[in-house]
């Protein structure tokens, strides 16, 4: 691999990525710590494992992904005594230069056991002697393009308890690769041999936004076939907004996890006229101030007077659960929804918004709150 000037300096959109990642890390490792602390049952320790890892620092002097968890598992209540750091880059100058960097990183020091760097090649005979379900693991693979990821290695980062993956998703290299001859093995290795022979036939003569949208959604049925129940996408488009550079995936079996990540995800994306959140870093929209409209709100309502039945009661937490995966809404979302309906009457709340406390003269609505959506027209 060479670097063609990518370590110069991160771009915009890698400074968005490892903000993402070293966020949700410290959501994980807050959660997996507490329960370690908390539950017999639990692992006694947790691990963050990154297969890709890099040099560790741009070459001005800013930190990469993998020394940014680092120091943020330094600073964190109860995790440096708990955490296995484990930083994995093939190519040797790579290599040397990370471990020289952690080893002068001043946090890595407070961790009860040191990081530890290593220089394999990442293929499938790695991933069948060196990777393994590890209970408590949060798994980042960001490769240079797509090769040494496959379902297999995903599978390893899922399956075990508390274990979650984050995925880069080079989507155009895979994008030109489904229909390359050249690349097959590597397309199987991410897709299967009978999903990218389908795929490779369905994707022909589809349009370019056709063609992403397939992508992505046989993507999201391969990864929850080995275990991810809950994928989760935020896309990156490139500099001029033109079209899109790549993904990252959340790919994680726990709803807690997935609901952790749409909020930081939430919070990472660019602005929406509608107050939803767009899950799209574009560099053109990203500093315009975020409009506080609700028309998504109202949509939204709309869309939970058709989804759940009439007369049945759901705590809010339930209506978040049921109707939330592959949508782009977040608890925050369902609240208000809910909020607008109680004023409109369309729906009953226990207890009702008068015995509920407010914030900014409005009612809350607290997870537990039960709501009981009222007859439709013609119910």
């Amino acid at each position: 691999m060479t670097d063609n000037g990518w370590w110069e300096a991160p771009s915009k959109q890698s400074k968005v990525k490892t903000d993402i990642v070293v966020e949700y890390f410290q959501r994980w490792a807050q959660v997996m710590a507490g329960s370690s602390r908390k539950y017999r049952s639990w692992p006694d320790r947790i691990a963050y494992v990154d297969l890709f890892a890099g040099r560790g620092f741009y070459k001005d002097d800013t930190p990469s992904t993998p020394l940014r968890v680092i120091q943020r598992a330094a600073s964190l209540s109860h995790v440096p005594e708990r955490i296995d750091i484990w930083l994995n880059d093939a190519e040797g100058k790579y290599y040397r230069e990370l471990k020289r960097a952690v080893e002068d990183l001043a946090p890595a020091g407070e961790l009860a056991v040191p990081a530890e760097v290593t220089n394999y090649e990442v293929s499938p005979a790695f991933v069948e002697h060196h990777v393994r379900p590890r209970p408590a693991t949060l798994f980042f693979l960001d490769p240079w393009g797509y090769s040494g990821v496959s379902l297999d290695l995903i599978a390893k980062t899922v399956q075990a308890k508390g274990s979650e993956c984050i995925l880069f998703f080079n989507f155009n290299r895979i994008n030109m690769g489904v229909s390359n001859e050249l690349v097959t093995d590597h397309m199987v290795a991410l897709f299967g041999a009978q999903r990218v022979a389908s795929m490779a036939v369905s994707m022909e003569g589809l349009s370019s936004e056709q063609r992403e949208e397939t992508l992505m959604d046989q993507a999201h049925e391969a990864l929850r076939e080995i275990g991810g129940r809950y994928p989760l996408d935020f896309q990156f488009l490139n500099e001029d907004a033109s079209k899109t550079s790549h993904y990252i995936i959340h790919v994680s079996s726990h709803l807690k996890g997935h609901t952790i990540m749409k909020s930081i995800m939430r919070n990472q994306s660019s602005p929406s006229d509608d107050g939803i959140a767009t899950f799209v870093y574009d560099p053109v929209k990203h500093a315009q101030t975020r409009m506080k409209l609700f028309e998504g709100h109202a949509e939204l309502a709309s869309d939970l007077m058709q989804a759940f039945p009439a007369d049945v009661p759901f705590t809010m937490d339930e209506v978040y659960a049921k109707h939330q995966f592959g949508t782009p809404y977040v608890p925050g979302d369902y609240k208000e929804a809910l909020r607008q309906l109680e004023e409109a009457g369309r729906i009953i709340a226990e207890p009702p918004a008068e015995k509920r406390r407010k914030r900014k003269s409005q009612p809350t609505f607290a997870d537990d709150v039960m709501v009981t959506f009222l007859p439709r027209g013609g119910d």
